[in-house]
Formats: C-alpha cells, structure tokens, sequence
C-alpha cells in the first residue's frame, strides 16, 4: 500500500515538502491557443464582448461567429472589450461553458 501511494504522489507530482514556486503575471496568460488540452478540452476564443439584448456574447471576428457566454456576470465588466475567453465551447448551441477571461492589449 505504501509503494502504491508513494507511486501516486510521484504521478501526480506531489512530494512531502514540495512548494509550487509563486505565480507571475507572465505565468497568469493561458498558453492554450484555440486547440484541445488534455481531457477537458479548454479552449481560448479571443473576440469582442458584445450585448445582444440583455445577454453578453462573444464575436470572434475572425469566423464572424458569435458565442452564447454562461457566465453573463463575468462579462459584464468587458462589454466592448477585446478578450480571451478560456473555456469549454458546446459546437451544438454555440455555447462557452466559461472558465475564465483575460483582457487582451
């Protein structure tokens, strides 16, 4: 059972003692780029957040597609701001299931 445990730990990367060294802002912007990572399937869409009636979207002016966001509260703050949204895109509704945003520059 120990040797089961320690090989587990050893997986996934923890270690008694071990420290995760603190975050910088370069660490902070997602390094997924509008392909799939690993089982969850993140994805970044950067566009514009734009409101449609009483709901937030996202246009991505380069597909001319625009995105259903389930996180209307989040977005908010970037109404009229380019963005990348980090999350999980439902093809069938057009719908990003949000994970996060990050102001572009």
């Amino acid at each position: 059972m120990k040797k089961v445990t320690a090989f587990f730990l050893l997986l996934t990367g923890l270690s008694f003692g071990a420290q995760v060294p603190p975050r910088t802002p370069q660490d902070a912007r997602p390094i997924i780029r509008r392909e799939q990572s690993g089982l969850d399937h993140r994805q970044v869409i950067t566009g514009k957040i734009i409101r449609v009636g009483t709901k937030y979207v996202l246009y991505d002016k380069t597909t001319k597609a625009s995105y259903q966001l389930d996180d209307q509260m989040g977005a908010q703050p970037f109404e009229g701001t380019e963005v990348e949204v980090i999350g999980i895109i439902d093809a069938g509704t057009r719908t990003i299931e949000v994970v996060g945003f990050n102001p572009t520059h």
